[in-house]
């Protein structure tokens, strides 16, 4: 696990409990399963870039603030 996929997992945990959003209803608004997210919040897995604006567009917020790497100049 590398620190920005930790720290990008925390950002998706912390977001979706804003939202009040359990892993299986986030999963069905952004077209995966509850147990990719769960590697994603526990930064075991890493998280591609079609999934940051997925992510990002329920969230609410900019893609930049969940993964700062994904838009890279």
């Amino acid at each position: 696990m590398s620190l920005l996929d930790a720290r990008i997992g925390h950002i998706i945990k912390l977001e979706r409990q804003k939202k009040r959003l359990t892993l299986d209803a986030l999963g069905k608004l952004v077209g995966c399963d509850h147990s990719t997210l769960s590697s994603y919040e526990a930064g075991r897995r890493r998280l591609p870039a079609v999934r940051v604006d997925a992510l990002a567009e329920v969230f609410g917020i900019p893609p930049k603030l969940i993964d700062p790497e994904a838009y890279e100049d």
